[in-house]
């Protein structure tokens, strides 16, 4: 019998501001394997991850216009039309990209491997990592329902743009664990009521556009690639959700009825964080978390997670306390870079706690309307999925997008030494295959038989970094 393996095909993506005042703008697409060590994977000295397209970026400017009224199509971003055309161009994009790889899947191809043996390959679509936006639109789902599962979410507080997007259905944890979404039933839904208007396709959470993965075999479709991303979710959340729209607003309705006003509740909570005595590894806020106009990063959220509780104790009710503890659970478990039976026991008691805290129908927030009892937001959903990806694809934060920032380093720089002008992202693309083919070269750089005792300990480095032989000029 032929001896064969899987190559696991991973994908990233990330729209990124090419220039500090964000007019330049770019949507690279990289592609690495699942058979590379996690710890270099997406390390740029190493080169694992190749850059293999730029995704067009649809904006309303000229020449997008131009297309569009050449194609008939009204170029309103809230338009239906236009929002249909735009997703099929990015699909359409990526399609042609990954056709060479689709022509391979089923049948695989021989190759060398590493231990110099030759097997029948099989490359196979693993895992798309991406932000929540780009999930939605890759997997063709209205925003915002779960790519998970059948639940078709509640409109994000924090944008406008869908308050009037109210398709919900009830959440419970029966939803969530025992009916999920797969490639095959987004398929048969989008087939069988496309033309149907009595059960409209948008109301079970799909777009009628089918997505660049239609045809990948063995159920490697975007639906089951896509996953957590603990950047945008559990860690940027935690001031997003957490603190801004639960524990703040749980604050003011509480010491408002005992005569402080908001401005002394706000003093009195950045002042704690202020006078936070000095430790080894703990960082100050001297200026405090609230009063301060700063866009936060999520290194700094993280740091305010070291210090939360005691900023809190005395001044937010204790549901509030157990919440806040119940969600730094949820968080720990959840960045855990290996998992036993156990440690995922822990991560779905914390969930299940989480949840039970939050909307608790004789708890402060249900009762003060700061959270709806039927629904949640799909960037919250998504911690009832984490158990279950991490048994499906492994621990999750080799799966969050601040893996693949660092990617982005080599396109801003090379975008810096360009002249700005309508070749710059020429210049890019071709300044980035350049770097890669050096470093490619470095690797393999055979020294003519030096021996090892004058060696430099360089040579001796896999993914020798660039940074220090190309500055040095």
């Amino acid at each position: 019998m032929e001896s064969a393996t899987i190559i696991p095909i991973i994908l990233t993506s990330d729209k990124t501001h090419l220039s500090g005042s964000g007019s330049a703008k770019a949507w690279p697409l990289f592609i690495t394997i699942g058979n590379i060590s996690n710890n270099i994977r997406f390390s740029p000295g190493y080169q694992c991850a190749q850059l293999i397209a730029l995704i067009p970026i649809i904006h309303g400017d000229y020449l997008t216009k131009h297309i569009a009224k050449m194609s008939g199509i009204e170029t309103h971003h809230e338009t239906e039309e236009f929002r249909h055309w735009s997703r099929s161009v990015v699909h359409a994009g990526i399609r042609d990209v990954m056709a060479p790889i689709e022509r391979v899947m089923r049948n695989g191809v021989r190759m060398t491997c590493a231990d110099g043996a030759e097997l029948l390959c099989f490359p196979l679509l693993c895992e798309y990592i991406g932000d929540m936006p780009e999930q939605w639109l890759l997997t063709c789902l209205v925003q915002p329902a779960c790519m998970k599962c059948l639940y078709r979410g509640t409109p994000d507080a924090n944008d406008p743009r869908f308050t009037r997007r109210n398709a919900v259905n009830k959440i419970n944890q029966d939803l969530a664990n025992n009916h999920p979404r797969t490639d095959t039933h987004a398929l048969e839904h989008r087939v069988r009521y496309r033309n149907d208007e009595s059960v409209p396709l948008r109301a079970l959470g799909y777009h009628p556009q089918i997505p660049f993965s239609i045809n990948y075999p063995f159920g490697t479709g975007i639906i089951d690639a896509v996953g957590p991303d603990l950047l945008h979710q559990i860690s940027k959340c935690f001031m997003d959700y957490l603190m801004k729209e639960w524990i703040w607003n749980l604050m003011k309705i509480t010491w408002k009825g005992r005569g402080f006003s908001k401005a002394q509740l706000k003093m009195e909570f950045d002042s704690r964080f202020a006078l936070i005595p000095g430790y080894t590894g703990l960082r100050r806020f001297e200026h405090g978390v609230l009063t301060k106009t700063h866009a936060w990063t999520v290194h700094e959220y993280k740091e305010m997670m070291k210090v939360i509780l005691g900023a809190l104790i005395g001044l937010c009710p204790s549901e509030g306390i157990h919440l806040v503890m119940e969600y730094l659970d949820v968080h720990r478990l959840a960045h855990y870079s290996c998992h036993t039976d156990e440690s995922l026991a822990w991560l779905e008691n914390a969930v299940d706690q989480f949840f039970e805290q939050l909307k608790s129908a004789n708890g402060p927030f249900i009762k003060h309307g700061l959270v709806s009892p039927e629904s949640e937001t799909q960037k919250i959903h998504y911690q009832r999925h984490y158990a279950n990806t991490v048994r499906e694809k492994g621990a999750l934060p080799s799966s969050s997008t601040d893996r693949t920032e660092p990617l982005h380093k080599l396109l801003k720089n090379a975008w810096r030494r360009s002249n700005k002008g309508k070749d710059s992202i020429d210049f890019v693309l071709k300044e980035h295959m350049t770097l890669a083919a050096f470093q490619s070269h470095i690797d393999n750089f055979d020294s003519g038989g030096a021996s090892e005792d004058v060696e430099s300990d360089d040579s001796k480095m896999p993914g020798f970094s660039l940074k220090d032989r190309v500055d040095v000029r």
